[in-house]
C-alpha cells in the first residue's frame, strides 16, 4: 500500500502544476485547476490504479496456487518441494507478497520443512519410548 500512496501523492502534484506540467492556454498562460478538479481527477487515477493492482494481486494469488497444484501433482513432498519453499523464502518479494496476500499452499509446506518443530517433535516422541522403556524395566 505504500506503493499505492507514493502514486496517489505523485498524482496530486502533477495534477496541482506542482511539477510545471499545467495545461497552457493559446496565450501560453497556465490554467489553474480547481481543487475540486484535482481532488476528482486524483479520486479517479486513484481509483484505476487500486483496481489495477488488485487485477494483478489475483492473478499472481491464483499463479502461485497453479504452481504449488503443479509441484504437488509432479514432485509431493520431495526435494524439489524443498527446493521451491527455499527459493521462495530466500526473495524478499515473494515473502513480502505470501505473507500480505496469503498462500494456504504455501504455509502448509512451509511449516512441513521447520526443522525446530519437527525437532522438538521427534524429541518428545523419544522422550516418550524411554519413559515408556523404563516403566517397562521396573515391571
Amino acid at each position: 500500500m505504500r506503493l499505492v500512496a507514493f502514486r496517489k501523492r505523485l498524482l496530486w502534484i502533477e495534477l496541482r502544476g506542482e511539477t510545471g506540467s499545467e495545461d497552457k492556454t493559446e496565450n501560453n498562460k497556465a490554467i489553474e485547476i480547481s481543487e475540486k478538479d484535482t481532488y476528482e481527477q486524483t479520486k479517479t487515477a486513484f481509483t484505476a490504479e487500486a483496481d489495477n493492482l488488485e487485477t494483478q494481486t489475483e492473478y499472481i494469488s491464483q499463479t502461485l496456487q497453479n504452481v504449488f497444484d503443479f509441484m504437488e501433482a509432479a514432485f509431493g513432498d520431495s526435494q524439489e518441494m524443498v527446493a521451491f519453499i527455499t527459493e521462495l523464502n530466500a526473495n524478499y518479494y515473494s515473502l513480502w507478497f505470501i505473507r500480505e496476500n496469503g498462500s494456504d499452499q504455501y504455509y502448509r509446506h512451509n511449516k512441513g520443512l521447520l526443522f525446530d518443530d519437527r525437532q522438538k517433535l521427534i524429541l518428545g516422541q523419544m522422550e516418550e519410548l524411554e519413559n515408556t522403556m523404563k516403566r517397562g524395566l521396573k515391571n
